[in-house]
C-alpha cells in the first residue's frame, strides 16, 4: 500500500469530516464539556495537516533518494546563494539535529557527491560545507517539483484566501514560538 493510500485509509471509529466542521461534533462536546470550539478544531486541524504534509513531503523526498534532513541541508545551502557554502553549525540551525546527526547528514551528502567539505579561510581549524554543482541541480529539481505539486494542491484557495492564510499562519507561528520561549 502506497503512502497516498495509507493517508486516506481510516482508522476504526475515526470521523474525518469532524475536523472539517465549524462546530464540534455532539459526541465531542458531551465529552469535552464547555470548551472554546474554535481552539479545539484549529489545533486538531493543524495537527492533522502537519502530519499529512510531513508524510507527503517525506515520501516525495524519498522518491529522490533523500531524507528530510539531507534535503533541508541542500536547500539551506542553495538559498544561501553563491558561493553556496556555510559552516555545519549554520546548516544545523535549519536542521536542529545533534552535532553527530548533522555530521552524519553531511557525510551522506558528501558520499553522494552533493556537497564537499572545504577548509574555512577565516578559521584554520574550521570547515565549510559547499554545495557541488550536482547538489545544486538536485536541490533545484526537488524544489521545483515540490512547488509545482503544492501549487496544484492549494489551487482551490483564491489568491486573497492564500494571502490571508499566509498572514494568519505567520501570526500563529509567532505566537507559538513566543509561547515556547516562556
Amino acid at each position: 500500500m502506497g503512502t497516498r493510500d495509507r493517508m486516506h485509509q481510516e482508522a476504526p471509529g475515526r470521523d474525518r469530516t469532524a475536523l472539517r466542521r465549524t462546530r464540534l461534533p455532539e459526541r465531542w462536546r458531551s465529552e469535552l464539556g464547555r470548551v472554546d470550539e474554535d481552539t479545539v478544531l484549529l489545533m486538531a486541524g493543524l495537527a492533522r495537516l502537519s502530519r499529512t504534509i510531513d508524510e507527503v513531503y517525506r515520501a516525495d523526498l524519498h522518491s529522490f533518494g533523500l531524507t528530510y534532513s539531507e534535503y533541508t541541508a541542500l536547500h539551506t545551502l542553495r538559498i544561501e546563494g553563491p558561493p553556496y557554502r556555510m559552516s555545519p553549525s549554520r546548516i544545523n540551525e535549519a536542521l536542529a539535529l545533534s552535532s553527530g546527526g548533522v555530521s552524519k547528514t553531511i557525510d551522506r551528502l558528501e558520499s553522494a557527491g552533493l556537497v564537499k567539505r572545504t577548509p574555512d579561510p577565516n578559521d584554520g581549524r574550521g570547515v565549510l560545507v559547499a554545495l557541488t554543482a550536482r547538489g545544486r541541480k538536485l536541490a533545484a529539481k526537488i524544489f521545483d517539483a515540490g512547488l509545482a505539486k503544492y501549487a496544484r494542491t492549494i489551487e482551490p484557495l483564491s489568491v486573497p484566501e492564500r494571502r490571508q492564510l499566509v498572514e494568519s499562519l505567520g501570526k500563529l507561528l509567532d505566537a507559538f514560538e513566543e509561547s515556547a520561549v516562556r
